[in-house]
């Protein structure tokens, strides 16, 4: 593996790890959730209906049995999604305060990126504007797992329609529009000028700070 792409990778899980940690730590505080009780809950009878019923529909998978089984699943996927509402409302706030504001701030590098020697410039080699770190940030803010970003924002919107039904087979759907996104921007990554979906997408490139040395 080109070692930038491997640097450019871990920098990336470096700080999606961090994000997703701020921002769990802060849902975790009932003050500023108050759907912290929901999930357990929702959880359990998500479970409860598993165990009860998958069996039966897998020994006598008729279609009106599917379809029952289908349709209380699906609620209770619906359930446990809306628990975590402010769960992806907070991702999604950290993510913008750390890939955009912070990584503008220290003039395109995050944690990741300054312990690897990485740093997003623009396509032309300038410092990074703040609108071209949104564009990158809005598919994720790095190379891989791209389109997390927009499926959560997907996912928060459709959370607004009632039909159990038609949330779960529209988050199925955006879900895998979201590993297209993601094979796209892998294999972009690897090639020549090593630039990935969310760099094309923003007008930017990520610079190794090594050869400027």
């Amino acid at each position: 593996m080109n070692k930038y792409v491997y640097r450019r990778i871990s920098a990336f899980l470096i700080d999606i790890f961090l994000v997703t940690f701020i921002s769990t730590i802060f849902s975790s505080i009932s003050y500023v959730n108050p759907f912290i009780g929901n999930y357990k809950v929702a959880y359990d009878e998500y479970r409860e209906i598993y165990k009860s019923e998958s069996e039966s529909v897998l020994t006598n998978p008729t279609i009106k049995n599917v379809v029952d089984y289908s349709n209380k699943m699906s609620k209770q996927i619906y359930k446990i999604d809306y628990s975590m509402l402010f769960n992806n409302i907070y991702y999604l706030v950290f993510s913008f305060l750390y890939f955009v504001l912070f990584a503008y701030f220290t003039n395109g590098q995050t944690l990741g990126k300054k312990l690897f020697k990485l740093r997003v410039v623009r396509q032309d080699g300038e410092k990074v504007k703040l609108s071209n770190l949104m564009l990158r940030t809005f598919l994720s803010g790095s190379s891989i797992f791209m389109g997390v970003n927009i499926i959560v924002v997907i996912q928060l919107l459709l959370l607004m329609i009632s039909q159990n039904q038609v949330y779960f087979y529209a988050i199925l759907f955006s879900s895998m529009i979201s590993y297209v996104i993601e094979i796209i921007g892998l294999v972009l990554l690897f090639s020549k000028e090593h630039r990935s979906l969310d760099d094309i997408i923003g007008s930017t490139k990520v610079i190794d700070e090594v050869k400027y040395v």
